[in-house]
This record gives C-alpha cells, structure tokens and sequence, in this order.
C-alpha cells in the first residue's frame, strides 16, 4: 500500500484499516485520502485495476462458445431445406391430411367400418342370450309313442308342465341377466351412429385443408426451378385435384 504523500513525498503510517480516512499532508497542506491502493489526493478517483490476462483471453473464449452453441441450433430453415424445402413440405401435409381424412370418411360413414363394429358387438351379445335360451330348452320330455295307457299319458303331461314351469323360469333369468349388457351394447351403437355423423362435419374439412395444402405444394412445384419431370407430375396432379373437386359439386360424379 502507498503511504507517501503524492505531491511532496511525506511518508504516513496507514494501514488497511484506515481506507476511507481523509488526512492533510502536514508538510505541503494536500488533501489526501486513503484508500484500498494507499494515500491519493481527495478528489482523484483511483485508477481501476486492469483486467488480467487470463481474463482477457477467457472473454474471447466465451464467445466462442456462445458462438458455436448458436450454431448448434436447429433452424426453420435447415429443417425445410432437409424435408426438400416448402414445396416438399406442403405436398406431404396435404398427402397427409388429404389420405387420413378420406379414410376418415369410409369408416365413419353410415353402415361403415365403425357402425359394423358397433352393432357386431350387439349381435354378439343377443347371440349369447340365444345360446343360453338354446341350452335351457335341452331334454324336453318326449312324448310316448304307439298306444299308451292313461297313466304314461299323465305321466307325460305332468312332466311337460314341469319342464315348461321351468323353461318359463329360466328364460326370466336369462333376460334378466342380459338385459343390462344388451341395452348398453344396443346403445353403444346408437352413440357410434351419432358420432360419426357428427364426425363427418371434421372430415370434410380435414379433406378440404388436405387438398388445399397439396394443391399449394403443387403449385410451388409448378412455379419452381426444379425437375422438369416433377413439374410435369406436380401438374397432373393438380388438374386431377380440380377434377375431382368439379365432379364432387357438379354432381356429375352421382351418376
């Protein structure tokens, strides 16, 4: 720590303990203070230490870094340019959407692929009411052939009450029991119905954005400096998209 006087050399005991005191040097009348690096005259900011240079190369480092860690980082750009670019990237979603919501259709569509399945699952459970119904209706008393005395034929008769007592029982239970499961399974079904009724509104605008954005792509291609041959197709298939959308509302397609 620098205890002399600035302007005149006049040396003063100070100590670490001293930083922030103010003194007049008593040989030339300076104002002074102490601070961390010793006596300065007050008023004089001190000068800042400088940067080390384990510092200064550290800072450069750090950017460096910073730099290369942006670099690193996936660009809309980059991703496009590796899916073939914005032409590419339109025709695969319109493809996309436009394959998905047409299978949407078939399946959803009255008597389709999801009605079928609801209602086989009702038939399968009034098949296995059948079944039981079959089963308790098994062994009915057989009635005596050829000439039978009035005894057999009471004898048969009470048995057939019996049977029949109990076969009307047992028909209850099994009701009973599939009641439930048929009722919710005959519901299933009319909710399946409903639903993809109203599923059919999402589905044609699923098939309308699914041609719009494959006709975009198709246009991209068209107007590029691509592939002749890929122009050409892109071509076609837009004039069969037009084609297929002008029979749809023409109503040239019901026929």
């Amino acid at each position: 720590m620098n205890n002399a006087c600035p302007s005149c050399d006049a040396v003063y005991a100070v100590t670490a303990k001293d930083v922030g005191r103010k003194i007049k040097c008593k040989k030339c009348g300076t104002a002074l203070r102490v601070d961390d690096s010793g006596l300065v005259e007050d008023g004089v900011e001190a000068p800042e230490p400088e940067e080390s240079e384990s510092e200064e190369v550290a800072a450069p480092k750090n950017k460096k870094a910073s730099r290369f860690a942006g670099a690193n980082r996936p660009k809309v750009g980059d991703i496009l340019q590796k899916l073939g670019g914005v032409p590419s990237a339109l025709f695969g979603f319109g493809v996309f959407l436009t394959i998905w919501f047409f299978f949407q259709q078939s399946i959803s569509a009255p008597n389709g692929a999801s009605d079928s399945r609801a209602k086989a699952s009702a038939m399968r459970v009034k098949l296995e009411q059948d079944q039981e119904i079959r089963k308790a209706e098994a062994d009915p008393p057989e009635l005596p052939e050829g000439a039978v005395d009035a005894a057999a034929m009471e004898t048969y008769s009470k048995a057939k009450q019996e049977y029949d007592k109990n076969l009307m029982k047992k028909r209850k239970e099994i009701d009973k029991k599939f009641k439930k499961p048929l009722n919710e399974a005959n519901d299933d079904f009319t909710l399946t119905q409903i639903g993809n009724a109203r599923g059919q509104w999402w589905d044609q605008y699923g098939l309308m954005f699914g041609f719009m954005f494959l006709s975009f792509g198709c246009i991209a291609y068209v107007r590029g400096d691509g592939n002749l041959v890929l122009r050409i197709v892109a071509g076609t298939i837009l004039t069969l998209l037009f084609l297929v959308i002008f029979g749809k509302f023409s109503g040239c397609g019901a026929r």
